[in-house]
């Protein structure tokens, strides 16, 4: 998990709302607890905080949000 961690912690592009996310998921993995459907859930729910922090508006925020949503 201390490894994990780190590479988060040294990422200089991630925003708060992602690092925490990431920080959650090496949590959930270490405990074991990280079922196909729990990761599922988690990488959608970064990809959309990416997509949000990521500045796109309009079509192009909706078109990256749906992909998030079909697990893309």
């Amino acid at each position: 998990m201390a490894l994990c961690l780190r590479n988060v912690a040294q990422s200089s592009v991630l925003t708060s709302a992602e690092r925490s996310q990431l920080n959650s998921l090496c949590r959930l993995a270490w405990t074991g607890h990280l079922t196909p459907a729990a990761f599922a859930k988690a990488q959608r729910s970064l990809c959309v905080t990416m997509v949000a922090d990521s500045g796109l508006v309009g079509a192009a925020a909706r078109a990256a949000a749906q992909t998030c949503e079909q697990g893309g």
